[in-house]
């Protein structure tokens, strides 16, 4: 039997998350697991829809869909389980230490000319440009379309790869990345006029750092 990701249910990453059989006969597609978040609302394409586990269980209901079984993230049982697992995403942490490091430099997010973001897990990246203020909350998946975050793009991040790609060095790669960018050191990779590189970790322990040059 094949699966495939209903991605759709993504808002903005991980509030809903459904794996659906694809049945080569007529019979009803079944939904063996639906996680919501009770505690995001917004986003598309679930904004009108309550997203805890229950709401996107009975959206999914209406499309056609079996649900066999339900996840709120923002439960009890699955706090316990997950105890540094913040159901909103850090957004506010994000957004307190990105405002604090603009003012400590001088600089607001305007001034950012690339971004290198704690990858741990991809959605990561998500969460820290809408709890930077990139975009709202819940249009990251919309913001990083069409090559927003590539050389070239209107906020190249992670320009050497990130954990996932080049090194899972707990950040560090990405700050040397940081000040290599500032110092026009990494060829094909390089991000036009670099001035200002903003690092961000969104993690139970959030921070951000400014790298500017020669200011």
């Amino acid at each position: 039997m094949r699966h495939s990701w209903l991605s759709a249910l993504l808002a903005p990453a991980l509030c809903a998350l459904a794996l659906v059989p694809q049945q080569a006969s007529a019979e009803a597609a079944k939904v063996a697991l639906v996680i919501g978040n009770s505690a995001y609302q917004g986003g598309p394409p679930l904004a009108a829809c309550d997203q805890s586990a229950r709401g996107v269980g009975t959206w999914l209901q209406r499309q056609g869909f079996q649900v066999e079984q339900a996840i709120d993230v923002s439960s009890v049982a699955m706090r316990s389980a997950i105890g540094n697992f913040d159901p909103g995403f850090w957004y506010d942490e994000i957004r307190d230490a990105g405002t604090q490091a603009y003012e400590m430099a001088g600089v607001t997010r305007d001034d950012v000319d690339a971004l290198m973001c704690y990858d741990n897990f991809t959605p990561t990246v998500l969460f820290s440009l809408e709890g930077l203020g990139f975009c709202a909350q819940g249009e990251a998946g919309q913001f990083v379309q069409d090559g927003a975050l590539g050389i070239g793009g209107w906020l190249p991040t992670n320009t050497d790869g990130g954990h996932l790609s080049n090194s899972y060095m707990q950040g560090w790669g990405l700050n040397i990345e940081a000040v290599r960018q500032l110092r026009g050191e990494c060829g094909e990779r390089q991000v036009a006029d670099c001035e200002v590189v903003q690092y961000i970790a969104a993690t139970p322990c959030t921070r951000s750092i400014i790298y500017t040059k020669g200011r």
